[in-house]
């Protein structure tokens, strides 16, 4: 399970660092990681570019998934 967050293209980086710095400091806070810990789950911040590619690769496998079990989205 993960959860992104998205902007326009034309974010500035500024703007995409201050998101990224506020959203690492939350995941890192004691109250959060006890709300994930709940859920049997570890927050992990990503950047960018680290997120970016686990989309990609999750394009990926997905799409193999479906394609080796014939799924069909009707």
């Amino acid at each position: 399970m993960w959860f992104g967050i998205w902007g326009p293209n034309n974010l500035p980086p500024e703007v995409i660092a201050r998101f990224s710095s506020a959203i690492s400091e939350a995941l890192a806070s004691p109250a959060v990681k006890q709300r994930y810990e709940v859920l049997s789950a570890e927050p992990i911040g990503l950047d960018q570019k680290a997120f970016t590619q686990l989309l990609a690769d999750e394009g990926k496998r997905l799409s193999t998934l479906i394609k080796e079990r014939n799924i069909v989205i009707e």
